[in-house]
């Protein structure tokens, strides 16, 4: 698990966040959330490959305040590993606020908190789950390698 703070410059950030507040999403029922994708030049902004891994698919995860977050792997039947790095979009709210992802590791969950352009990555091959705010929408990226 890698946590990288800073991870895009000011200005990509501001493109992304604008974007994901403008977005077209659509409700996934598997895993309680809004999903959409960035544009070509959005996605250009992260890694075609990480740690010999390449990229594969991305998507702009939207979650209402409260919603159910449920854990999920982000391996397809055929996959035996892949990495996932998570883009955290939102401002930085008070702790209270919740918003973690939470991986299930060695029988204990692992808590990150979401920061403002802040990248985690991680196993995807592990359970996790974005938890919602209470009061505010939740915007992240998810990028998937193998």
């Amino acid at each position: 698990m890698e946590i990288k703070d800073d991870f895009l410059s000011i200005s990509q950030y501001e493109y992304i966040r604008n974007f994901a507040t403008v977005a077209d999403y659509k409700y996934r029922h598997q895993d309680q959330v809004m999903t959409g994708t960035l544009d070509d030049k959005g996605i250009s902004f992260f890694p075609k490959e990480i740690n010999g891994r390449k990229y594969v698919r991305h998507q702009i995860n939207c979650y209402t305040p409260r919603s159910l977050a449920v854990f999920h792997t982000d391996l397809y039947a055929d996959e035996e590993s892949c990495l996932t790095l998570v883009y955290y979009i939102c401002p930085t709210y008070d702790l209270d606020e919740g918003g973690w992802t939470e991986i299930f590791v060695n029988d204990e969950i692992t808590s990150i908190r979401p920061m403002c352009n802040r990248a985690l990555i991680f196993d995807g091959g592990l359970f996790h789950r974005a938890t919602p705010y209470r009061s505010y929408p939740r915007f992240s990226v998810g990028i998937k390698y193998i």
